[in-house]
C-alpha cells in the first residue's frame, strides 16, 4: 500500500514538473536575463557603492567563515 501511494506521489511531481517546463519555455521569451535591469526590481539585485559600511560588513561576514580568511579588495557591490 504505501509503495502505491509513493509511486503515485512521485508519479504527480513528475507530471507537474514537466508540465511548468512547458509554461516556463513559454515565458522565457519575455524574460529578461542578466542582471543589467533599468528599474530595481523588489527582493532582486542592485548596484550599490562600496562605502565605509559596506567594507566593515564585508569584513564581518568574513570573520565568520571558519578557518584563516582575509578580505581581498572589492570591486563591486550587489
Amino acid at each position: 500500500m504505501k509503495k502505491k501511494i509513493l509511486l503515485i506521489a512521485l508519479s504527480s511531481i513528475v507530471l507537474v514538473a514537466c508540465s511548468s517546463a512547458k509554461n516556463e519555455a513559454k515565458e522565457e521569451a519575455n524574460v529578461q536575463t542578466g542582471c543589467d535591469f533599468t528599474q530595481a526590481i523588489a527582493g532582486g539585485w542592485a548596484q550599490g557603492k562600496i562605502t565605509p559600511e559596506v567594507e566593515q560588513a564585508a569584513k564581518e561576514a568574513v570573520k565568520e567563515i571558519s578557518g584563516d580568511h582575509q578580505l581581498g579588495k572589492i570591486y563591486e557591490v550587489r
